[in-house]
């Protein structure tokens, strides 16, 4: 287990009132494990985009790079949306 160091903070009272409930409700033990269980979902969230950008985005960007004429044009998105989202209305 990670070492315990304390950490003060200052939070809004409406995140303060869902802590407190959190607890209240017997979702948590202590307020410091929502507060870490909130920081543990930053952290995988954070780490999920760095990998979309590296193995989806960063692809793409690169054959822009080497080949411009492959992009869309912005009428060809434009578009491309207008279908897609006339599909889901």
């Amino acid at each position: 287990m990670a070492a315990i160091r304390d950490l003060s903070v200052s939070l809004p009272a409406d995140l303060v009132d869902m802590v407190h409930h959190k607890v209240a409700a017997g979702e948590y033990a202590t307020p410091s494990d929502v507060i870490g269980e909130g920081l543990r979902a930053l952290q995988a969230q954070e780490r999920d985009e760095t990998e979309w950008l590296q193995t989806r985005i960063g692809p793409v960007y690169d054959r822009m790079i080497v080949d411009p004429s492959a992009a869309l044009s912005v009428s060809d998105v434009r578009h491309a949306l207008r279908v897609t989202t006339a599909g889901d209305v």
